[in-house]
């Protein structure tokens, strides 16, 4: 896409002085939008545009919460730089499931035992947490 290259800068530039936003932060936005522009078609898309694409995001179901959010945060502060600004509401961070809370914290008896004698904390209770 022409002009691509040229409007991720200005849009790190934008973010940079604007927003605040580290290095860090601000390559991975420039990273996010060129690839969001490039998916979309245009270096200036519409609101249904941006929400298609986050819908795809959501749906494929193998995105994590963190890169959603994260490419929402990107796509919000492209709209804001583009002066067509958008808010997405944030999705809410889904709870580990059973299997997954007790997967990390298999005790053997012995070890059980061993927590319960010498009870590590100094509490009144052993603590079972896993680390």
């Amino acid at each position: 896409m022409e002009g691509l290259k040229d409007k991720i800068k200005e849009f790190s530039t934008f973010v940079t002085l604007q927003k605040g936003l580290l290095k860090s932060t601000r390559e991975n936005y420039a990273r996010v939008m060129a690839k969001v522009l490039r998916d979309i078609g245009t270096l200036t898309p519409s609101h249904s545009d941006l929400n298609e694409f986050m819908m795809g995001l959501i749906d494929i179901g193998k995105a994590s919460f963190s890169h959603i959010t994260n490419n929402m945060r990107a796509i919000e502060a492209y709209s804001l730089f583009i002066q067509d600004p958008i808010t997405f509401k944030r999705p809410r961070k889904p709870r580990p499931t059973v299997g997954e809370t007790t997967q990390c914290c298999m005790f053997t008896l012995g070890r059980i035992g061993l927590r319960l004698s010498t009870n590590v904390s100094g509490r009144s209770t052993p603590n079972f947490r896993c680390k």
